[in-house]
């Protein structure tokens, strides 16, 4: 009796773990560019927007797998609260809400298909939550950090690491930026684009799940009849 329970518990916890969304493979655009950010003023309704940058890679968590493949990579924020912390001069901290329109696109040729040809990924804040967080230094490095909410991806991008064309709402995006050129009182930053990353989560497909625990049944029943 004892194992049996066992067993139980211990099918119980693999098919948890399977279900749960750290089987999710995340997928990630890989692209650089040197083109400059607008201003971006104190208290001012504007955002930040980057490209087009050069798409480099895309890469994936489960299998380590790099695709280097060609285009272009837009991202665009939605308005910006901007601070400048008086205490600590030259450094600029603005902080990215929700906006309209399309916060994030990659675009390739190698995109066929699908409901959109050409464009590997969209995404759009739109109200949905999305934000963003933006922190630089005087003639130095900054950072942005953002999430947004993905709206179309290609089959081919799937299809590249054997993925279904099912993912996870929310995604992020990042990208570096050197040269920050504060003016203003430091309420403005033109910066250059170093590199960034677009990343969304692939869900499992729901019917290799449960392919899967039938399979463990079977197993779970064999085993049954052995110890009786």
């Amino acid at each position: 009796m004892t194992r049996r329970i066992v067993f139980a518990v211990a099918c119980l916890a693999v098919l948890t773990a399977l279900a749960g969304p750290a089987w999710a493979d995340a997928i990630t655009f890989s692209y650089v560019g040197v083109l400059s950010t607008p201003p971006v003023a104190l208290n001012d309704s504007s955002g930040v927007a980057l490209g087009p940058a050069a798409l480099t890679t895309i890469t994936s968590s489960s299998s380590n797998t790099i695709n280097p493949v060609s285009g272009t990579v837009l991202v665009s924020t939605g308005p910006a609260s901007m601070y400048d912390d008086t205490t600590t001069p030259g450094i600029v901290v603005a902080n990215f809400g929700p906006g309209a329109g399309t916060e994030v696109e990659v675009d390739s040729t190698s995109c066929v298909g699908g409901l959109h040809p050409g464009v590997c990924l969209l995404g759009s804040q739109n109200g949905m939550g999305a934000s963003g967080f933006y922190v630089a230094f005087s003639g130095g490095t900054g950072a942005f950090q953002g999430s947004f909410h993905v709206d179309y991806v290609s089959p081919y991008v799937t299809s590249l690491f054997g993925d279904p064309n099912i993912w996870q709402q929310p995604g992020s995006d990042s990208f570096s930026t050197s040269s920050n050129n504060f003016v203003t009182k430091s309420f403005t930053d033109t910066a250059t684009l170093g590199q960034g990353g677009i990343t969304f989560q692939v869900t499992p497909e729901p019917g290799a799940l449960a392919i899967f625990g039938a399979g463990v049944l079977v197993v779970a029943v064999a085993i049954r009849r052995k110890l009786r």
